[in-house]
């Protein structure tokens, strides 16, 4: 399970109206792995557990970039 923290964002006066800025906030996100045989692996990982709205940046009122909602990853390995 991870626990990635995103930091505070500066504002600019430019996308402050735009972007709720604060202190930062956590996201939650989970990884599960599975030996299946000598050479498989199967993962499941589910991000951003709680939907949580977030930014990863901004940087004018035409560039705001905001944050993936909960994404899930199914992964079929092996291993030569």
């Amino acid at each position: 399970m991870g626990v990635p923290f995103v930091p505070l964002l500066f504002p600019s006066h430019l996308v402050s109206h735009l972007v709720p800025f604060g202190s930062g906030y956590i996201l939650l996100d989970a990884k599960v792995s599975y030996q299946m045989a000598e050479r498989f692996n199967i993962n499941l990982q589910v991000d951003n557990l709680t939907d949580k709205r977030w930014y990863s940046g901004a940087f004018t009122s035409q560039s705001v970039f905001p944050g993936y909602g909960t994404r899930v990853r199914l992964a079929l390995e092996y291993a030569f």
